[in-house]
């Protein structure tokens, strides 16, 4: 990996946290699998996305249930293949209001 796939990775995740999808998926590959952990560590069944129109998708689902939902990456690291955040979760559910935190990476 190089240092344009951090930056890309530090691009995508403030547009994903701006919510605005489609410059996020200018720094995805169109035929990218989407794994959230999200729903997994809500007590949820973990899915997968495919492509651009299943991240789109992924984002809708979560605006029907989080009012908010932030990745804040305090460590961004070049792993040779790969490019690892380490960071929080921050979430706010729409209907409760309910707010959690957890680590991520």
């Amino acid at each position: 990996m190089s240092q344009e796939n951090v930056d890309a990775f530090k691009r995508a995740t403030d547009a994903a946290n701006r919510r605005d999808i489609e410059a996020m998926l200018e720094d995805l590959d169109p035929d990218v699998e989407w794994h959230p952990a999200i729903a997994a560590l809500l007590g949820g069944k973990a899915t997968m996305y495919r492509g651009h129109e299943g991240v789109r998708e992924w984002f809708r689902d979560q605006d029907e249930v989080f009012a908010e939902v932030r990745i804040d990456y305090s460590d961004i690291r070049d792993v040779g293949e790969r490019v690892v955040g380490i960071g929080r979760l921050r979430t706010r559910g729409k209907a409760s209001g309910a707010e959690t935190e957890s680590p991520v990476a």
